[in-house]
């Protein structure tokens, strides 16, 4: 299995479904650091390798990248996502509101509403 970790500067990341039991178990094996990879066996997307604090355990979810905020705003919606990626500042955006986080940022407008929070 050929895997390559992807270094984006600038867009949007946002999942678009988890990975089977037998792909987690594959890509676990391999030891990978938090990051998200271009994994020869998923050609379409990237995947994303992530604390979940709520199993206290790793994840590993399918993404697709976006130039724009607009475009990954939008397919985040469609599929009931609670956040998207924002690269450049290597934080999560928020689409839902969190409990217990400390909040940075609040935008509402017609067509957006997201929480950014503080990192720690």
């Amino acid at each position: 299995m050929r895997v390559k970790i992807v270094e984006k500067k600038t867009g949007y990341s946002v999942g678009i479904g988890e990975l089977n039991k037998l792909e987690q178990a594959k890509i676990k094996k391999l030891k990978l650091p938090i990051g998200t990879y271009q994994i020869e066996e998923f050609k379409s997307c990237q995947v994303g390798i992530w604390w979940n604090p709520v199993k206290n355990d790793y994840d590993c979810e399918k993404s697709l990248w976006f130039a724009t905020f607009e475009l990954a705003y939008k397919l985040a919606k469609e599929r009931k996502e609670l956040a998207i990626w924002d690269w450049q500042n290597e934080r999560e955006i928020w689409l839902v509101k969190q409990k217990d986080r400390k909040l940075l940022f609040h935008f509402k407008s017609k067509e957006f509403q997201f929480w950014i929070y503080d990192k720690s």
